[in-house]
């Protein structure tokens, strides 16, 4: 029913394979790197006794993660021992807004909406210089109009970075607001083909 930012960079990369997965032949496929970026999301907004219950998978018979997710808990420590982290991450916690963009309908679920002032997304990635790599951009772009479609401000779209270093680092990254707007148009081009 919804385009989504998922959904636009699938059909960007493959039609095909973006319909398989809308009609439910393919399912995406649950990688290490995305459940150690959601145990951090979880615990970000709040359900991460939620989380764990939904996936034992990540624990040892203590109870305790696994190796490869150890690294989790160390994100979560750097995080939460930062003022100017936790300001940004203290917004309403996964707000959905919807909005017809473009002829079509969009929805976006932002992980932390601070009202008037900021949209800003957690991002766990393997190395802060990594960031350009993912196209978040577009993310940026289209959160960033729907939350003016819906309440008349066009706030500053924000990325709230931690890595997954052996030592982790964090980083508060804005998006400059003339790559959001070249970045909106080059969608509505693309939606309109």
């Amino acid at each position: 029913e919804f385009w989504s930012v998922s959904l636009y960079k699938d059909f960007c990369k493959c039609e095909a394979s973006a319909l398989a997965r809308l009609n439910g032949d393919e399912k995406p496929k649950k990688s290490d790197a995305l459940l150690l970026g959601s145990y951090v999301d979880s615990f970000m907004e709040g359900t991460l006794d939620a989380f764990k219950k939904e996936h034992p998978e990540l624990f040892k018979k203590d109870g305790t993660l696994y190796a490869k997710y150890e690294i989790a808990d160390k994100m979560i420590e750097k995080a939460t021992e930062s003022k100017k982290f936790m300001q940004y991450m203290s917004g309403e916690k996964q707000r959905i807004f919807t909005a017809d963009m473009f002829g079509v309908k969009w929805k976006c679920k932002l992980d932390s909406y601070i009202p008037g002032v900021a949209i800003v997304d957690l991002k766990t990635i393997s190395k802060i210089s990594d960031i350009g790599k993912w196209g978040y951009h577009i993310q940026a772009s289209v959160y960033q109009r729907i939350v003016e479609i819906n309440t008349g401000f066009k706030l500053p779209f924000y990325l709230a970075c931690v890595s997954k270093e052996e030592e982790p680092e964090l980083a508060i990254i804005q998006i400059p607001q003339s790559i959001m707007d070249e970045t909106l148009l080059d969608i509505e081009e693309n939606i309109r083909r």
